[in-house]
């Protein structure tokens, strides 16, 4: 009865079966014993399907610590849900410069699915503050560790110059 593995095979069947009561039961009892990438999974799941982000957001990251296929799983729900709010978690940028000293930006994207509608906006920075100079959309979806690079039309700068701006990921969403 205190062994993990006896709720948690429960708890996923209740699950499918459609007795969502007493699958979170034996699921948060198999948590209690042993958290799982699979007891987080499950429960991650029934708390989205039951409208319940913040509590389904925090079961995927659980889970997603996981090199599990229910770890993976959950990193990709995961980065599905949040990817409008925080774009930049997923997707990387870095600012380099051309041969010619022209400003480049490298995107890419850290998640596990692709992504399209991918907005990078290049701010410059100053005592004022950073303001916009640049803003790109990308034409086609990232796949999952594509790069991208960007020339922009900004230079001919010194490498001085060029760390007085950054690139920031200000839109994206899942492609699938």
């Amino acid at each position: 009865p205190d062994y993990f593995r006896h709720h948690l095979t429960r708890g996923l069947l209740q699950r499918k079966l459609g007795n969502a009561q007493a699958a979170r039961r034996d699921l948060l009892r198999s948590v209690a014993l042993l958290p799982t990438a699979e007891g987080h999974l499950g429960l991650g799941l029934m708390a989205e399907g039951g409208g319940r982000q913040v509590e389904a957001l925090s079961h995927f990251r659980k889970a997603a610590s996981a090199s599990s296929p229910a770890g993976k799983d959950a990193l990709g729900r995961l980065a599905r849900l949040e990817m409008s709010s925080k774009p930049g978690q997923y997707i990387k940028t870095a600012i380099g410069l051309t041969r010619d000293g022209r400003l480049a930006v490298t995107v890419t994207n850290r998640a596990p699915l692709s992504v399209g509608d991918v907005r990078v906006s290049i701010r410059q920075r100053s005592n004022l503050g950073q303001r916009e100079v640049l803003s790109y959309k990308l034409r086609r979806p990232l796949a999952p560790s594509a790069k991208v690079d960007l020339v922009t039309e900004l230079g001919p700068m010194s490498v001085k110059q060029a760390r007085g701006f950054n690139a920031v990921i200000t839109h994206a969403r899942p492609a699938e």
